[in-house]
C-alpha cells in the first residue's frame, strides 16, 4: 500500500526527524508500524495483526483504524483507494476530560 502523509511532521517522523517530540520508543514503534503497513495489500492484512489490536471506527470515523501504540497513544490512520493516510498521533489520556 502507498502511505501518505496527512502533515510534514508526521512524514518526518517517520524518517526519523523530530523523534524529540514524542517517547523514543513511540517513534521507534510508528516507524515499525508503517514499514509493515507498506508491504501489505489490505485493510484487512493489517486488521488480522492481533498484537497491533487494531480498532475500526464507527459513525462519523468509519473510514478510520486505530493502532494502539500503548494504553495511552493511537496511530490513526484513514483509507483512500489503495492509500493509507497517516492521519495522527493522538495522545488519548486526556481523552475523557
Amino acid at each position: 500500500m502507498k502511505i501518505v502523509f496527512r502533515n510534514h511532521e508526521l512524514e518526518d517522523l517517520a524518517n526519523g526527524i523530530g523523534d524529540y517530540m514524542y517517547p523514543l520508543w513511540i517513534a521507534k514503534k510508528y516507524r515499525a508500524v508503517l514499514r509493515i503497513i507498506s508491504w501489505m495489500d489490505s485493510i484487512k492484512e493489517i486488521r488480522e495483526i492481533s498484537w497491533w489490536k487494531a480498532e475500526r471506527k464507527k459513525w462519523n470515523r468509519w473510514d478510520q483504524l486505530w493502532i494502539r501504540s500503548n494504553n495511552q497513544r493511537r496511530l490513526i490512520l484513514k483509507f483512500q483507494w489503495n492509500e493509507v493516510v497517516v492521519a495522527l498521533v493522538w495522545e488519548i489520556s486526556k481523552h475523557y476530560e
